[in-house]
């Protein structure tokens, strides 16, 4: 049996901070202390609103030590109001109602997922290949966390290492001579709404990132994900989900936005090629054409 999946809506704009950013695990976590929020105001109105915020501080809490922090989720799948009642010894019949309130549309702080979607989601992520282990999506790691991973740290120029080869051959010489690719100027959040700049930055960093540029559901996750991050903190957040590819932290609007988006830009390129084609077609240059045709004529 599958269970929805909860999220802590725009986790990484009211319960991170730069200080938080900068480490794996927490053992705090920072709340906004804002009452005067329609949702509050209708939370505080009902009956038993007051015990509900207190179970809301508890799921907040709670949702700051899973492993994508923000996404009340495990190992073992999506958290339940059970599993939340024994993590912080609250009565379920509580959390249970807390999740149903802060998910309505009255007040939203949480974000529910579709069963199917949820799991399908949490299923990719478990199997999808990542250069580092499931964590937060606003990670930044210091040097004593990449030796805890046994991570190479990259030397303080940049990225890329020198080549110590010995310089024997001319075909050493020539490939030590080819200029090195200048580094790409930092997305902005202009860029994230730029689908072809989008999926530029997906093809140039594709071997590092290790996926398929070219493949479909590759190609509207990260629109997806760039439509995520224009909610919350932009290109960091965009950057550090596709590292780490979190694309359990997509809702469903997130991924039609991004077929949209991704159907747009095809369709809007569509003609482009027509036209090359044409101009191939005109003037002869496609290769075979012009083979094909005197082999015809013999």
């Amino acid at each position: 049996m599958t269970h929805p999946l909860y999220r802590v809506r725009d986790w990484s704009t009211h319960f991170e901070n730069s200080q938080s950013k900068k480490y794996r695990t927490i053992s705090w976590v920072p709340m906004p202390n804002k009452h005067d929020g329609k949702s509050f105001r209708r939370l505080m109105r009902i009956p038993n609103g007051l015990t509900i915020y207190g179970a809301w501080v508890l799921i907040v809490q709670i949702a700051s030590k899973c492993p994508t922090r923000g996404i009340l989720a495990d190992s073992d799948g999506p958290l339940t109001a059970e599993d939340i009642s024994l993590k912080c010894d609250a009565p379920t019949e509580l959390i249970a109602e807390a999740l149903r309130v802060l998910s309505s549309p009255a007040v939203g702080w949480l974000e529910v997922q579709s069963e199917h979607a949820g799991s399908t989601l949490l299923a990719d992520s478990k199997h999808a290949p990542s250069a580092l282990p499931a964590h937060s999506e606003c990670t930044t790691l210091n040097r004593i966390e990449q030796k805890e991973l046994n991570t190479p740290l990259p030397p303080k120029g940049g990225d890329a290492v020198e080549d110590q080869t010995p310089d024997h051959s001319p075909v050493q010489r020539a490939s030590a001579d080819k200029p090195k690719p200048k580094p790409s100027k930092k997305l902005t959040k202009a860029d994230l709404r730029d689908t072809a700049t989008v999926l530029s930055w997906l093809k140039a960093r594709s071997k590092k990132l290790k996926l398929d540029p070219e493949h479909h559901e590759t190609r509207i996750r990260t629109l997806a994900t760039a439509e995520s991050a224009l909610r919350s903190d932009g290109p960091g957040f965009f950057e550090a989900c596709l590292r780490n590819q979190r694309w359990e932290m997509l809702s469903d609007a997130d991924l039609q936005a991004g077929k949209r988006r991704l159907q747009e830009h095809d369709t809007s390129h569509l003609p482009g090629l027509v036209n090359q084609l044409s101009e191939k077609l005109a003037i002869g240059t496609i290769p075979g054409i012009d083979d094909a045709e005197g082999d015809s004529d013999e």
